[in-house]
């Protein structure tokens, strides 16, 4: 916020919109990549999907629940932490 009130006293405009809509591609450019990453991962180590299995829960071994757990919690921390020491 305090960006756009910068950018207002050094050009005389207002062009909030133009720093939304680059904030708002940041976020779904990072969510695909997020996305897309999860999904390699959880490839990798033998998810087994509901299509494949033909069953609705199916069981998945050990490893792939590491790293569901690894990518539900430790990796979001350590992010946060990094961007935390960023800021």
């Amino acid at each position: 916020l305090l960006i756009i009130f910068v950018d207002e006293l050094a050009t005389g405009q207002r062009r909030e919109g133009s720093f939304y809509a680059f904030f708002s591609l940041g976020q779904k450019v990072a969510l695909a990549v997020c996305i897309a990453i999860s999904n390699f991962i959880l490839e990798s180590v033998g998810y087994i999907s509901p299509e494949k299995a033909g069953c609705v829960d199916p069981i998945q071994n050990a490893t792939v629940i590491l790293m569901l757990n690894l990518m539900i919690g430790i990796f979001p921390a350590v992010i946060m932490a990094i961007t935390l020491i960023a800021l």
